[in-house]
């Protein structure tokens, strides 16, 4: 079987099965409620197989034309293809964790930029035939800017969901984030990487390719796996704001207001800090109502409810998520997430003591994780080794 042969089975299979993602993602695009956190996902599914249809046309494109050996309009028409697929992924992933990110202008403004330097370039070194380099690597630049700029968005957007839910939601939710961002990563090296492909040789565009297929399909199982979580994501993101911008305005109202006189002012906060201090170590103190309830909670093993919620431990011990929150960041120095995840792990540590052979699945299942990958993670992030690791030490132990 020679190099030719190779390069044109994976640009052919690439073709194939991007065709049938992107026909599955126009059939599948049902949602399970009419609200808007379903219909953000439904329009990211349209936009994913829009890009999974356009790497269809490009593998068609590379099948047809020996781009190795192509002039400049080959190399800008690929490039086209891949700027096109660049912008969309930011509008698929970009609003799933901003919901009200992508607005009508935003829209406008990308779709003139991406139509006006990609029908120039296109003219230029297709239509009037002005074969040079230095159009080529000015639609690059444009290009990487463009999608570059959007990536340095999208770290902040998705930094900042990651905090807002810190006291909100236990691992669900916060995989579904860590997907977006897994997700985005494998699209947009792809996009961008187009830049690079056009120089590169054949098997090095094939097998490029080929790992691309995986990408997308990854992306359509998730898409699908994760919708669940998509209306918890965007009620709890929008909570989580509201309650930020009523405590903003309420100290821009405290600060403006000029009937405030400031050396009272001063010793009126001074009075407060103390007296709430006083409250908070009478209120969170060991002997408290909340201590009390919280320690029958840990006891009788509540953190490993799967999908825990914040809610959900105020609703069992009676009380407000507020609450419960101060307690846990004042009495533990801990998030919400950190507070459930070491208790999960200290549980994990008791099970491999007990029996240092139990299946990670058992284990996972048991202590509340999603999934055992996730489990993995969060013991090693909390302890410093891996279970394999722990496991073995405590094998040697017993041994000893």
């Amino acid at each position: 079987m020679t190099l030719e042969t190779i390069y044109i089975a994976i640009l052919s299979g690439t073709a194939f099965v991007s065709l049938g993602l992107a026909l599955t993602l126009y059939n599948r695009t049902n949602i399970v409620a009419d609200t808007l956190p379903f219909k953000i996902l439904r329009r990211s599914k349209l936009l994913a197989g829009n890009i999974s249809m356009a790497t269809t046309f490009l593998s068609l494109i590379l099948l047809s034309v020996d781009v190795t050996k192509g002039d400049s309009g080959i190399k800008c028409m690929m490039l086209s293809f891949f700027y096109l697929m660049g912008i969309q992924w930011v509008w698929m992933v970009i609003p799933l964790i901003a919901p009200d990110f992508l607005t009508k202008k935003k829209v406008i403004r990308d779709a003139s930029v991406f139509i006006s330097s990609t029908i120039l370039v296109n003219l230029i070194t297709n239509g009037i035939g002005y074969d040079n380099k230095f159009v080529g690597i000015t639609f690059a630049f444009i290009f990487i800017t463009h999608c570059g700029l959007w990536v340095v968005k999208f770290g902040k957007l998705y930094r900042r969901a990651m905090f807002n839910l810190e006291e909100e939601f236990s691992d669900y939710v916060f995989l579904y984030i860590e997907w977006t961002y897994d997700a985005s990563l494998a699209v947009i090296v792809f996009c961008l990487s187009g830049v690079l492909l056009c120089y590169s040789e054949k098997m090095t565009i094939a097998i490029f390719f080929f790992f691309a297929a995986l990408a997308y399909f990854y992306v359509v199982q998730s898409l699908n796996k994760y919708q669940i979580h998509a209306e918890r994501l965007y009620f709890g993101l929008k909570k989580t704001e509201e309650e930020k911008a009523k405590e903003v305005s309420r100290k821009n109202s405290f600060i403006c207001n000029p009937s405030i006189n400031v050396e009272k002012t001063t010793k009126t906060e001074e009075y407060d800090n103390v007296t709430s201090t006083k409250i908070e170590k009478n209120a969170f103190g060991e002997e408290s109502p909340i201590a009390q309830r919280i320690k029958k909670w840990i006891d009788e093993e509540g953190y490993l409810q799967p999908g825990l919620t914040l809610n959900d431990i105020a609703n069992k011990i009676g009380t407000n998520r507020t609450y419960v929150s101060g307690f846990i960041n004042t009495t533990y120095r801990n998030t919400f997430f950190e507070f459930i995840a070491n208790l999960r792990v200290e549980k994990i540590k008791k099970l491999l003591t007990e029996n240092p052979d139990r299946e990670l699945e058992y284990l996972s299942n048991t202590c509340g994780f999603s999934s055992s990958s996730h489990m993995s993670s969060t013991f090693k992030k909390i302890t410093g080794e891996t279970l394999n690791e722990f496991r073995k030490r405590i094998k040697n132990s017993m041994e000893e």
